[in-house]
């Protein structure tokens, strides 16, 4: 039962449950390999339920999920707030959420997994793969736009058009428009929203980080064009099923018959201090940021990617190829962009990425050094100011084992 200061649902402690194995197809994910290791509960301050259920409240903060993350799994979580305030149904550590952006550092390991399987180098021209359209940067024809590009928001991509991915937001998967479609009316000179090139910058690609979704969505669909698949049905093998990743997907409609362990997303109206509801929606550039999960699935994937690749005896990628992520890609264009996440150089060197969209706040990090890390999922539109959260449960997580 939830305490009268709004922590609906029980703290959660580590969670050690072995992976799905099997066969994950033609990824080149790795087999069982590594040290499983335990995750230990971590017992954290007193005081942290009163910290979280103060900042929610300054922030307008309906619901909240967190969790601490350590090499071996999750060590802590614990849900806030509400999931459905018209039902009063708290959310708990299960509580399924939209992590928005946070989606974007799983399509960048399920196109690492192509690297490693020598399907795919990060180097070459992406029209070598692409197989229904070819991208040429109208103002550096003659420079080719790469993966590594794509992964670290450098090819050159203005940004992304909102008016167009507005239009490509549906409250069911069959109402998208397939993917590839809609990357060629944007970014071939044919398409309908190509906009004489207007969704390309005045930047060669390598030269200037410009933070762009369609970037990785495309990354995405040059992973579907070499297995001829889709790249929702390729992760769900290669990761999803081998970290026991049950509840989480790309689609909307595996959670037709889980509604009510879905967080119901809300915006906030300052003029009368109310939370108005959202619907579940879904968009056709799903390789950006469409994935739904819970705190402890996340965190499954998170401690694979702080154990070098490994979670639970389950290898989604070698090594070496998480090291070679970690690497700052462009430093010239960019300190802080790696492939397929960020960092954030304070006090701690923090390697991570956030999401937010209407209805979803999303973030984690993980400290380099420490190995630890902090997620925080919620269900409210556009990231409210809560670094202070977020560090709160990165100081905790110096504590736990």
């Amino acid at each position: 039962m939830a305490s009268d200061d709004g922590g609906g649902g029980s703290d959660a402690g580590g969670d050690g449950g072995g992976a799905t194995s099997g066969d994950a197809g033609e990824d080149g994910g790795g087999a069982t390999s590594g040290d499983a290791g335990t995750a230990q509960p971590c017992t954290v301050a007193s005081g942290l339920d009163g910290f979280i259920n103060a900042a929610m409240a300054d922030n307008n903060i309906p619901g909240l999920s967190a969790g601490i993350v350590g090499p071996y799994g999750l060590v802590w979580s614990k849900g806030y707030g509400h999931a459905d305030i018209d039902a009063g149904r708290l959310v708990t550590a299960d509580t399924i959420f939209p992590i928005m952006s946070i989606s974007k550092v799983v399509t960048a390991v399920g196109v690492m997994q192509l690297v490693e399987a020598g399907r795919l180098n990060l180097d070459t021209n992406i029209n070598t793969y692409l197989q229904s359209m070819q991208l040429v940067h109208p103002s550096f024809p003659s420079v080719s736009m790469t993966a590594r590009h794509l992964l670290t928001h450098t090819s050159g991509i203005a940004g992304d058009d909102y008016g167009v991915l507005q239009l490509n937001i549906k409250s069911s998967d069959a109402e998208v428009q397939p993917l590839g479609e809609m990357l060629a009316a944007l970014l071939t000179p044919q398409g309908s929203r190509y906009a004489d090139g207007g969704n390309f910058s005045s930047n060669a690609p390598g030269t200037t980080r410009t933070y762009a979704s369609i970037g990785t969505s495309l990354a995405g669909y040059v992973a579907e064009s070499i297995a001829d698949a889709g790249f929702d049905n390729l992760t769900k093998a290669s990761i999803f099923d081998r970290l026991g990743m049950v509840n989480t997907s790309w689609r909307l409609s595996p959670y037709d018959n889980k509604r009510d362990q879905l967080a119901v997303g809300y915006t906030y109206n300052a003029t009368d201090g109310t939370f108005v509801s959202n619907e579940p929606f879904t968009f056709s550039d799903y390789p950006a940021g469409s994935i739904r999960t819970t705190v402890p699935e996340l965190a499954r994937f998170i401690a694979a990617l702080i154990n070098d690749g490994t979670y639970a005896g389950q290898a989604i990628l070698l090594p070496a190829t998480v090291a070679a992520m970690r690497v700052v890609q462009y430093p010239d264009a960019s300190v802080n962009q790696a492939v397929g996440w960020t960092y954030t150089l304070a006090s701690r060197t923090l390697l991570g990425h956030g999401g937010d969209d209407v209805g979803a706040s999303t973030d984690f990090k993980y400290d380099v050094n420490t190995k630890k890390g902090a997620i925080i999922l919620m269900n409210v539109t556009r990231r409210p100011n809560t670094d202070t959260i977020l560090d709160r449960l990165l100081t905790e997580s110096d504590a736990c084992q």
